[in-house]
């Protein structure tokens, strides 16, 4: 992220199209020091994801959806003889995280490492659920209209944002089997109501802001899931940022130590109805 403008130059805000938004950040998606990334990162490493995985049967067909740059695509590699597959709707994201996911799937091979048995990244169109082959490491016969290609887990951070919820938990509901996983986190909505994703355009400084924004309350989150067949597993997770956290998160944590407010929720679901709406 560029520096702040002169205290006497206001920094240009505009709002873009959430795809056009994406394409463009893509390029400084993994470098920007976006705090609430780091803190999803944060969290998924220390328990939550290693949790979540345990749940799942053996050689597990898992969907990160809105896998953006492949930033929890790459770790879900290491899941033995699993197929992991990373839907995006932005090709930009999809070109870095196709770079990034073959490097970390060369370094396991050549390290004789752990690894899933395939993996591809595809994109995706959460509003017409549908999905556009973008590169495959191996054939892998995951067609979404299909029910015995349903998948196992899906993944989602960060994404949910950006989606209406009805829209959201309809896409699961088609994409995963009976029994299966779906693990969500996203900014929380008492962070979404002061603030959104964006980012700021290193080639003119101006804060661009992705589309439309939704502050989703967990409680709302929680009955919609219900409507499409998900319960809850377990207990929400919600999260400040706390005074300690500002050397791992970055400067740009620190306001939110200050603001005392909710930033991050966290929360794992089951689909357990055969009916889909």
């Amino acid at each position: 992220m560029s520096s702040p403008s002169p205290p006497s130059t206001a920094q240009t805000r505009t709002h873009i199209p959430t795809l056009q938004a994406y394409n463009s950040w893509s390029t400084t998606y993994d470098s920007d020091n976006n705090f609430l990334q780091a803190l999803d990162t944060y969290i998924l490493s220390s328990s939550l994801l290693a949790h979540f995985l345990s749940l799942l049967p053996q050689s597990p067909t898992i969907l990160d959806l809105g896998c953006g740059t492949g930033r929890n695509t790459i770790p879900l590699l290491s899941v033995r003889d699993a197929t992991i597959i990373g839907l995006d709707f932005s090709p930009g994201m999809l070109t870095v995280a196709k770079e990034r996911c073959e490097r970390a799937w060369n370094a396991l091979s050549e390290g004789g490492k752990v690894k899933a048995r395939e993996w591809k990244v595809q994109q995706w169109d959460f509003f017409h659920n549908s999905s556009t082959p973008f590169f495959s490491s191996a054939p892998v016969s995951f067609k979404p209209d299909d029910r015995d290609d349903d998948a196992d887990a899906i993944i989602s951070t960060l994404v949910l944002e950006h989606i209406p919820l009805s829209t959201f938990f309809s896409a699961c509901a088609s994409l995963l089997k009976p029994g299966g996983k779906l693990l969500v986190t996203n900014m929380h909505a008492e962070m979404g109501k002061v603030s959104q994703a964006g980012y700021t355009d290193v080639a003119t400084g101006e804060k661009v802001f992705a589309g439309t924004s939704f502050a989703h309350e967990v409680e709302e989150v929680l009955d919609e899931a219900r409507r499409w067949g998900f319960e809850i597993e377990g207990n929400v997770m919600e999260r400040r940022v706390r005074s300690e956290d500002s050397e791992l998160l970055g400067e740009r944590a620190r306001k939110w130590v200050d603001l005392g407010v909710k930033v991050w929720f966290g929360i794992v679901f089951v689909r357990n109805e055969e009916t889909r709406q």
